[in-house]
This record gives C-alpha cells, sequence and structure tokens, in this order.
C-alpha cells in the first residue's frame, strides 16, 4: 500500500472583503477503496455571519464529490466522497470552493489517496449433507478433503451442525476432492455388543470441486442405506445355499438365499458395496449376487456370471477393490471393472502371480495392501509386498517373506485382526488348532521360522476351516467336522502362550451341510478388507 502524501493543504487563493474566518478540514486524511464513501467536514472557525456553499471546483478522475453548505450561525458542512469501482490506485487533489451569495471566497485543496485492497489469495468451500441420514437417530459422518500440496483434512459431524453448511474458508485456490465415508449404526443390545445393524453409504464415493480465489464453492452429497449389512454369510455347498446371520450369530434372525440347482456354493468374498462373490465349484465360474438380492430369503439368480476363473481355493478383495483368487501354485488378480457389469462373460486376469508356492490357498490381505498366501503343499505362508502386485500379464517374483512355524500344520485359512495380527487356522494330523502371530512378527523378510505368541485349541472345535473376525475381535471359524460356526471371543484371543478353552459362541450351519466358507458384511472395523 502506498504512503499517503499530506493530505491537507489550505491555501487562501480568494477573499472577499469581511472574510477573516480560519478554515479546517476534518479528517486531516482520506484513505479511501474503489467503491467506498467517506464524508469531509468543513469547519469555520466561529458561526458563519451568512450561508456559504462548499463546491467541487472541477471533476476530479475516479472520484463523485458532493456538495454541502455552512449554514448562517453555524461552523461546520460536509461534503462527501465517493471512489468509482473502476478508480485508479493514487492520490488525488480535490478543490472545494466556497462561495457566499454568488461570490467566490475562498478555496480549500484536499488531497484523497486511492488505494486498491490486496487480491485474494484464498477462497471458501461450502460443503452441505442435503438430507439426514435415515435412521431413528442422527448419527455423525466423516469425510476426508484432499487439496494442492499435499492438503489433507478430515471432516467430523460431530464438531458442527450436521445439517447447517459447513464453510471452510482461507483454503488455497486449486483442485479438491470430497471423499465422504460410510456411516455405521452400531447397537450395544445383541449378546457381543457393539454390533453393527445398518451401513449407509454416500451418494458419491468421490467428489471434485475447484476452489477459486475471492470466491465460495459448493459441494454436497447425501446418505442411502446399503444392502446386505450386519451379516456372516456362511456358504452350504450340500444344500447350496447361502445362510446369513446377524453378528450377533445365534439370534432369531437368519437368512437363506438358495442357489440355481446344481450350481454348487464354494468360496466367497463381499466388496465395499456389499455385492458377494461366489464360487461355482469344478464350474470354472465365480458368479456375483447384488447387495440387493441379498435382503430377502428365497431362490436367487445370479445378477453376472464370471468364466474362466479355474478352480480358485479362497477369493479376497485388495484394498484397491480388484478380486484376486488363488489357484494351483499361483495367485490371480481380475480388475474391478471386469467384475460389475451384469450377464455372462468369460474375464481374463490382469495378473498371474508365481513364485513360492505350492499349492495356493486363501489370499488374505493385510492393511498395508500386503498379500498373504498358504503353501499348503510345505506347510508355509508366503508374503508378497504390496510393490510387487503392481504389474500385469504372467509374473514370478521372488516372495518378500516366506514363514514357517510350529504353529503352521496343515493351514486351512488366514485372518488379520483390527491390529494386523495374523490368525492361522490349522486342521490335520497335527490337530486341530488357531495361531497367531504378531504384526511386528511378520515384518521380517526371508525365509523365517516363526514361534506362535497364541497357540488355540478347543473341545468344541473339531476341525477349523474358514475364518472372520467381527466388529467386536471375535473370531469366528468354520467346524466342518460338526457343521458349526463357532466363536471365540477378543478376550480369549487376548493372552500369549498355549491355551484350551470351551467356544464363547456357536450356531448350526445345517444338520447335514458342508460349509465351506465364511464372510462378514460389512467387514469387521479395521480389518484390511474395502469398505
Amino acid at each position: 500500500m502506498r504512503i499517503p502524501l499530506p493530505l491537507l493543504v489550505l491555501l487562501p487563493l480568494l477573499s472577499s472583503c469581511g472574510w477573516d474566518y480560519s478554515v479546517t478540514v476534518i479528517p486531516e486524511s482520506l484513505v479511501l477503496k474503489p467503491g467506498e464513501s467517506r464524508t469531509a467536514e468543513v469547519r469555520l472557525d466561529r458561526l458563519a455571519k451568512e450561508s456559504i456553499l462548499i463546491l467541487a471546483s472541477g471533476p476530479v478522475e475516479g472520484l463523485e464529490v458532493g456538495s454541502g453548505h455552512v449554514e448562517e450561525g453555524d461552523n461546520r458542512g460536509t461534503v462527501k466522497l465517493t471512489v468509482k469501482p473502476d478508480a485508479h490506485e493514487g492520490p488525488r487533489e480535490v478543490t472545494f470552493r466556497m462561495e457566499s451569495n454568488g461570490a467566490p471566497l475562498r478555496e480549500v485543496r484536499f488531497r484523497v489517496e486511492v488505494v486498491h485492497p490486496p487480491l485474494p489469495t484464498t477462497g471458501t468451500l461450502r460443503v452441505t449433507l442435503t438430507a439426514p441420514i435415515p435412521t431413528p437417530t442422527n448419527l455423525p459422518w466423516a469425510s476426508q478433503l484432499k487439496g494442492p500440496d499435499g492438503f489433507e483434512r478430515r471432516l467430523v459431524s460431530d464438531s458442527f451442525d450436521a445439517f447447517k453448511p459447513l464453510l471452510l474458508e482461507n483454503l488455497a485456490p486449486g483442485a479438491y476432492t470430497l471423499l465422504p465415508e460410510r456411516v455405521y449404526r452400531v447397537s450395544t443390545n445383541g449378546p457381543q455388543a457393539p454390533q453393527v445393524l445398518e451401513v449407509f453409504v454416500p451418494s458419491a464415493r468421490s467428489l471434485p470441486v475447484t476452489v477459486t480465489a475471492g470466491e465460495t464453492a459448493s459441494l454436497s452429497f447425501h446418505y442411502t442405506e446399503r444392502p446386505n449389512a450386519a451379516r456372516i454369510w456362511a456358504s452350504d455347498s450340500a444344500h447350496e445355499a447361502l445362510t446369513a446371520w446377524r453378528y450377533w450369530v445365534g439370534s432369531p434372525y437368519t437368512l437363506t438365499v438358495s442357489l440355481p440347482v446344481g450350481s454348487g456354493a464354494g468360496h466367497m468374498a463381499v466388496d465395499a458395496e456389499g455385492h458377494l462373490y461366489l464360487e461355482q465349484p469344478g464350474t470354472k465360474t465365480l458368479v456375483r449376487y447384488a447387495a440387493s438380492q441379498l435382503d430377502t430369503s428365497g431362490t436367487q439368480s445370479p445378477e453376472t456370471v464370471l468364466e474362466g476363473v479355474d478352480s480358485p481355493a479362497g477369493l479376497a478383495f485388495d484394498p484397491r477393490g480388484a478380486l484376486w483368487y488363488a489357484s494351483g501354485n499361483q495367485v490371480v488378480k481380475l480388475d474391478p471393472k471386469a467384475l460389475v457389469a451384469p450377464g455372462r462373460r468369460t474375464v481374463s486376469p490382469t495378473l498371474t502371480l508365481q513364485g513360492g508356492l505350492s499349492g495356493a490357498r486363501a489370499p488374505t490381505f493385510d492393511k498395508h495392501g500386503n498379500l498373504y498366501v498358504i503353501s499348503t503343499g510345505d506347510d508355509r505362508v508366503v508374503k508378497f509386498a504390496a510393490a510387487q502386485l503392481a504389474g500385469s500379464g504372467n509374473v514370478t517374483v521372488e516372495p518378500a517373506a516366506t514363514f514357517t512355524s510350529a504353529g503352521i500344520r496343515s493351514p486351512r485359512d488366514l485372518a488379520f485382526d483390527p491390529d494386523g495380527h495374523l490368525l492361522v487356522s490349522n486342521s490335520g494330523p497335527m490337530g486341530t488348532f488357531l495361531s497367531r502371530f504378531l504384526a511386528s512378527q511378520l515384518e521380517a523378510s526371508g525365509a523365517v521360522t516363526l514361534e506362535p505368541h497364541l497357540r488355540l485349541q478347543s473341545q468344541d472345535l473339531l476341525s477349523a476351516g474358514a475364518l472372520a473376525f467381527d466388529e467386536t475381535r471375535a473370531v469366528w471359524v468354520v467346524d466342518t467336522a460338526s457343521r458349526k460356526l463357532v466363536a471365540f471371543s477378543a478376550g480369549q484371543l487376548a493372552g500369549a502362550g498355549t491355551f484350551n478353552l470351551r467356544a464363547a459362541n456357536s450356531v448350526a450351519t445345517g444338520s447335514d451341510g458342508t460349509c465351506v466358507d465364511l464372510v462378514l458384511s460389512p467387514p469387521a472395523f479395521g480389518t484390511p478388507l474395502p469398505r
């Protein structure tokens, strides 16, 4: 901003007989912005003996100057000055001409400095939730806002009125993306509280917006309830059916989806939208049931049939939504875009990964995107780093790590708990038991022999198969021998050493059925599956 020059100069230029007043202009300075108006007061040192008119002597660039007068018997008058919106920056000199009865008395020169405010360097973003989340009670929601130069901010509705627009000020100009998160309604009424009752998904996963300096940009979104929520699904190969329970297994709620005759029911996976993918054993076929098909009991035909999926021994989604399956001595990746369209078609792998596997089974991802696979032929767990999974075509790599252990004997399935610890189910000549390995143990590379942090046996677990953690950190295990789902609580899994415990809960899967796989929808909080 320019420092104004002296703003007041009083020069007696003309006079008439009897003029002996001293004149002062207040304030002594005027610094104005374009569009701004102020008044200047012309003040005499004593009361006027006549009416005195105050006029601008001529036009001044960028200024509008009004007129004023000093009434007889008064000693002051005011003049309004307005800076035009398009006025250039810099000083102006205004001459006030004082007259009485048409005769000039005196001229007073007054200087005005026009300054332009600095141009705005930041903008504002308005975020609005357009409708309440459709539940009996208000639920908090959260979003991630990402922007230029690594900007990231988490917005949580607990900190403001959820339905009043949130104004984010002083944002650097540029491209921003709002990533609304899912909302979960939980209850503490179940025997294993808390439990997820409903899942609500935002109207868009990603909302782009451009913030411009000096302006306000807007984003809005809403939530809808996601079908196929708060359930444990078990695939029943004998009955060709899918059976669901609420997370608190054993509650009155159950749901059974019957499959077309001859289709079979094998390994399963649930994606972030609640759609269920099911292997049809012996057919090289993978079918997809939309989440909306899984809300009522009855016979359902799959929405999508994917052919060319060769004998999967386990399915898993990675954090980016790609579907992986184990087959032979390799793991295979299917691109997310190839999975969603309805109808029947043949899919081709995006990546076929080999290396260190002898009979691949149970692909499982940790929260960092690393892939763990059971190698059944040599009782090992093989780890591939996330960076090794980015290629395409047929790729052979050296695994990031291979783990052997007395806690890995005839391994059947893998599952990560919310803390990143790995649980392994084992069932074979060496017995039936669960083993847990700490996240810190899994950071090793190369060929590593591990000591299990926890080894758990139970007379209620005769043949351990598929595993899944629920929201309470309890683990559910398929017992194919007793045809049950068996649960061990978080407290039972908290110790270290070797334990022989009774199950915390169990539920029959059918008197003559064979339960092949077990999945939760949605996955438990903190587990490394896509949300």
